[in-house]
């Protein structure tokens, strides 16, 4: 099995169900994931975690972390949700998606 399936086997008959293996994604209590993004297997998203819209969350995210980006980086780290305004965390989040340098 591996995480970079391919849809053929070796023989270049389409793959059967023997042929795949589910691996696990972990999505802690609290989280909140943004429309768009795309989380890879084998990742746990932290209590309290926040994923950005369209972001790519290649590793694990801690509790308590805002991450952002493609790939998803760390941008803030928060205390606790609750406490944590809405309008705040949006307003973080658009300033660091305008401010965002891309690497080439």
């Amino acid at each position: 099995m591996t995480k970079y399936p391919r849809s053929t086997n070796n023989n270049g008959g389409l793959q059967t169900e023997e042929d795949w293996k589910v691996e696990l994604t972990i999505v802690k209590k609290g989280a909140s994931i943004g429309s768009g993004a795309t989380i890879l297997c084998n990742v746990t998203i932290g209590e309290n975690a926040i994923i950005g819209a369209g972001s790519l969350v290649t590793r694990d995210v801690p509790p308590n972390t805002i991450v952002a980006g493609n790939p998803a980086r760390i941008f803030r780290n928060i205390e606790s949700l609750p406490d944590f305004e809405r309008a705040e965390m949006q307003r973080i989040l658009v300033e660091f998606m305008k401010n965002r340098q891309y690497e080439v």
